[in-house]
C-alpha cells in the first residue's frame, strides 16, 4: 500500500546500527512501533467452525515484506524498505495435530535431529486448513472490499488468482511453516499413562537425575507464543530442584 506520510528510507531490514531509523525508533520515539517488533496491530479471530470460546488465531499486520522464517530471510527482505508492503502473518495457535516426530540421527549430541512436523496430518487437519482459508478470505475483505483498498495496489501472496478451495489448500500446504514444535515429551502420570515421558516435576520416566524443562513437556501447543508458559514451567521445575537440594 501507499502509506500517507513519509517513510524513513533507512528503515530497511538489516539496516546499519547508526541509521536514522534505529536512532529515531529507540531514542527519539521509544513508543514507535519499530522499537518493538514492527507489528502495526493485530486481530484475534476465530474461523468457522469455532471450536472454543477463545480465538484460534492471531493475525499480525507488519509494514514489511516477510514470507516466513526461511534461510537468509533477512538478507532477502533487506532491499524492501519498510512501508510499501503489508504482510499479514496468520498465527494459527490451536493446532491439535500430534503426529510429528523427532528422531536422533546419531550418538553425537551436536548432530541436528530429524524433525518431521507433519502439518495437517491429524484428524483435524482438514478443519485446520479450512480455518486458515477462512482467515485468508477475511483478510481479503479488509484489503480489497473495504476503504482500505485505496491503498492497495495488488496482492502478491498468495495472489488474487489463488481463490478456489483447492488452490488455497495447495498454497497453505506448500507455504505453512512453524518453529514452535512442541509436546514430544508429554508431562503426565508416568505411572499410569504410557505416553507420559515426564512427571509434574520434569523428571524423566526410568532415568535418574534427568529432567526436561522446555516446550517439549506440554501436552499441546500452549497458545500463540510459548515463551511465557515455557518460562513458567521452567521456573516451577527449577524450584522443585532447589527444594530437593534443601531436603
Amino acid at each position: 500500500p501507499n502509506f500517507p506520510g513519509p517513510i524513513d528510507p533507512a528503515c530497511i531490514l538489516g539496516g546499519i546500527l547508526n541509521s536514522s531509523c534505529l536512532i529515531n525508533s529507540t531514542i527519539n520515539a521509544p513508543e514507535d512501533f519499530l522499537s518493538s517488533n514492527a507489528i502495526l496491530f493485530s486481530i484475534l479471530r476465530s474461523a468457522a467452525p469455532i471450536k472454543a470460546n477463545f480465538p484460534d488465531s492471531a493475525l499480525y499486520f507488519a509494514p514489511l515484506r516477510f514470507t516466513g522464517f526461511r534461510k537468509n530471510w533477512v538478507i532477502k527482505a533487506a532491499p524492501y524498505t519498510i512501508g510499501p508492503y503489508i504482510t499479514v502473518i496468520i498465527n494459527y495457535a490451536r493446532v491439535k495435530n500430534n503426529l510429528g516426530t523427532v528422531e536422533i540421527k546419531s550418538a553425537n549430541p551436536f548432530d541436528t535431529p530429524l524433525i518431521q512436523l507433519r502439518h495437517f496430518e491429524g484428524p483435524d487437519g482438514q478443519t485446520e486448513v479450512n480455518q486458515i482459508m477462512d482467515h485468508i478470505r477475511f483478510l481479503r475483505k479488509i484489503f480489497i472490499q473495504s476503504n482500505f483498498s485505496q491503498y492497495v495496489e495488488f496482492e502478491e501472496l498468495p495472489g488474487s488468482n489463488v481463490a478456489s478451495d483447492e488452490d488455497l489448500s495447495d498454497y497453505i500446504h506448500k507455504e505453512v511453516w512453524g518453529h514452535h514444535a512442541c509436546c514430544t515429551n508429554k508431562m503426565g502420570d508416568t505411572e499410569n499413562d504410557p505416553l507420559a515421558v515426564v512427571n509434574s516435576k520434569g523428571q524423566v520416566k526410568g532415568v535418574k537425575n534427568l529432567r526436561i524443562a522446555d516446550i517439549s513437556i506440554w501436552r499441546e501447543m500452549p497458545g500463540y507464543f510459548p515463551f511465557l508458559p515455557v518460562s513458567i514451567a521452567c521456573e516451577k521445575i527449577a524450584n522443585d530442584i532447589i527444594q530437593l537440594a534443601r531436603t
